[in-house]
């Protein structure tokens, strides 16, 4: 029948430990204190009433599923000093409509916010490097996304079923696009892919609206790309070459010498 944390009363608190507070529905407020160094696996998970969650920056460990299944949670505010959300963290959490991921964070794990379908926005610092498997499988409101410039490897399913995404800007360092990784995203219908990528993985594409692929390659370049096989979307799409990314505007004439109004648009 717990409803209120506050660590503040119990500083010498370091670890908060495996499923500590799991179960506990009625919890709705949590005040962490300075003390605290580690929160493990399943510490807050099912917490259905919990609703927002400041974790200092003196948390250097997070384990897996730890805030898993709280489906009120509205706010939440991460440590900088801890480098991986882990696996299933805010799995479920239905009522998360957005997030920061700070500064230092270097991988987000495996299904870590899947099934936050209420996520409209998320920001990834360019220290991330991995988006861990199916991290984001189902937020179905987040229409787009950017990938951190350093980010090396997006696993298996990184945004499968996000069917409201429109847009996920690809950062120019990214070796490939593994499987399942936009499949069923069924708004997207264009997208822009660097030279980097070498490799495109089976079921990549499948079910999205592709229309048109920006490729900032050759022909040539695109020809060589392995591409993983049920991506009719991606082998039937236009493919725009060396497509460089800047907006141009251009002044239109009419043979009555009449001008017509700038348009600002990208050249392809």
């Amino acid at each position: 029948n717990i409803t209120s944390l506050n660590f503040d009363n119990y500083k010498d608190v370091e670890v908060i430990g495996p499923s500590a507070f799991r179960n506990c529905y009625n919890l709705q407020n949590v005040n962490f204190s300075s003390s605290i160094r580690e929160i493990g696996n399943e510490a807050f998970q099912n917490c259905t009433s919990l609703r927002d969650i400041h974790i200092p920056n003196t948390v250097k460990t997070m384990g897996n599923n730890v805030f898993d299944g709280c489906t009120n949670l509205l706010n939440v505010m991460l440590s900088n000093a801890t480098d991986t959300i882990g696996n299933f963290t805010f799995n479920g959490c239905t009522s998360l409509a957005q997030i920061a991921i700070p500064e230092g964070i270097k991988k987000l794990g495996s299904k870590s916010f899947m099934g936050c379908s209420a996520l409209k926005k998320v920001i990834i610092p360019n220290t991330v490097t991995e988006i861990g498997t199916y991290c984001f499988q189902a937020c179905n409101k987040l229409t787009a996304v950017e990938l951190p410039s350093g980010l090396e490897n997006l696993l298996e399913g990184a945004f499968r079923d996000c069917s409201l995404l429109q847009e996920c800007k690809i950062n120019d360092s990214l070796m490939a696009i593994s499987d399942y990784d936009f499949y069923n995203c069924k708004a997207m219908t264009a997208i822009i892919i660097p030279t980097s990528v070498t490799k495109i993985g089976t079921y990549a594409f499948y079910g999205t609206g592709l229309k048109t692929v920006f490729y900032k390659g050759t022909q040539a370049q695109w020809s060589n790309i392995s591409k993983g096989s049920n991506n009719t979307p991606l082998t039937s799409a236009t493919v725009v070459y060396e497509f460089d990314g800047q907006e141009r505007t251009y002044t239109f004439v009419t043979n009555c010498d009449e001008v017509l109004e700038p348009v600002t648009g990208y050249y392809v």
